[in-house]
């Protein structure tokens, strides 16, 4: 019930605010909806969904009970000793775990909400996709990995405001904290390339055969011909059934959808001034200029171009999860940036029709999508546990 109260949350507000059409309505929304989101990340029980939390805390623990100074912090955590500095820090404030995990989530509630108030045309759809397409309630016990991606939030404000240095040291501060964040540096160079209906084809090709791959009955025979694959990290997806054509299907669907819409309409290069107060600009000549009239709140201008390469490279490293774990979680590094290519770009879709029946294909799938995975059977996420419901143990 808890989740469906956050859904119902988000359609009610944004009901009531008109969809955040102007300034003071479009905060109050946001800030219901990152109130609603914080507290469920952030006051979950450690062993809510996974084990990972738990390992994290376990680690925040032992550097608070055995006194860690910040060279241990530094030898004894390496790889990813921002994260673990951040804890440390923490630490001398207080010990309670609990609170440790919520301050932790803070930078990416605040930096998603952040994006989606700042660069939305549409925050309805963006705050369904953001919790219906993995980029939450699958996040919550991937600390390090949040973590660095509200830092890449930040990242991603420089990169579109070409203030390039700024941008290169964030990616440098998120990569300590977690060390597959160094990714994000591939977004500078997808940032003003444009793909071609052939380089297309060969993404959706790849999305088809992948497909094809990852069914239960064709790993099957790939396992008895080449045995060298019957390894771990095969064999789990062996057993998923082929719950990740849904995954792929519609991540391809919405990439479609806006590679046409944006290079065979070009509406990027034909914006037009719909405001007396509002100058356009376009990209290649320079930034956008806003002002204010009647309140009205006007979405920061957004590189387009880039959003759609970046969907692209994180759809092909998504599909490399059938293989390699680990690829999700890079694919996530430019693919959460679709909850803004999406809407900005069915906004400009002339045929009200077509426009309105794509925002209840996103609804509909992504409600689909998040409950059938809570729901599933032997699943982790439901119910929901706050920490003070259950014994919280560290294995």
């Amino acid at each position: 019930m808890i989740f469906i109260g956050l859904y119902l949350t988000v359609g009610l507000i944004c009901f009531i605010t008109n969809n955040g059409k102007n300034r003071m309505p479009r905060k109050i929304a946001c800030i219901v909806i990152f109130i609603y989101m914080q507290l469920l990340i952030g006051l979950r029980n450690i062993n809510y969904g996974g084990v990972d939390t738990q390992v994290y805390a376990r680690d925040f623990m032992r550097i608070v009970n055995q006194n860690y100074s910040f060279f241990d912090i530094f030898s004894g955590f390496f790889k990813d000793f921002g994260f673990y500095l951040f804890a440390k820090l923490f630490s001398l404030f207080s010990s309670n775990m609990n609170a440790w995990i919520f301050v932790s989530a803070l930078p990416y509630t605040v930096g998603v909400t952040w994006l989606i108030y700042t660069y939305s045309e549409n925050i309805f759809i963006s705050f369904i996709m953001f919790l219906s397409y993995g980029f939450y309630l699958y996040n919550f016990q991937l600390m390090r990995h949040v973590f660095a991606l509200g830092i890449i939030i930040l990242a991603f404000k420089f990169l579109q405001e070409e203030q390039y240095k700024k941008y290169f040291i964030t990616v440098i501060i998120a990569t300590f904290c977690h060390t597959i964040a160094i990714i994000f540096l591939g977004a500078y160079f997808v940032q003003k390339g444009k793909i071609g209906a052939k380089q297309l084809g060969w993404v959706i090709f790849g999305g088809i055969l992948v497909l094809c791959i990852s069914q239960p009955a064709i790993l099957s025979i790939l396992f008895k011909v080449l045995p060298f694959l019957g390894g771990d990290r095969f064999s789990k997806f062996q057993t998923r059934g082929g719950s990740l054509t849904g995954d792929f299907i519609i991540q391809l669907f919405f990439i479609c959808i806006c590679w046409y819409y944006l290079n065979v309409k070009g509406y990027q290069n034909n914006i037009k001034k719909n405001n007396a107060n509002v100058k356009y600009i376009n990209y290649s000549n320079g930034k956008i200029i806003l002002s204010k009239k009647n309140n009205k709140f006007f979405p920061h201008y957004i590189n387009m171009t880039g959003l759609l390469n970046m969907a692209i490279l994180g759809y092909v490293f998504y599909l490399m999860t059938i293989a390699i774990r680990e690829s999700y979680r890079m694919a996530q590094y430019f693919s959460l940036f679709t909850i803004l290519l999406v809407p900005n770009t069915l906004v400009y879709i002339k045929n009200k029709n077509i426009r309105y029946l794509l925002y209840l294909i996103i609804v509909l799938f992504g409600i689909k999508h998040f409950f059938g995975g809570l729901f599933v059977e032997g699943g982790v996420y439901n119910p929901y546990v706050f920490y003070w419901q259950a014994t919280q143990r560290l294995y």
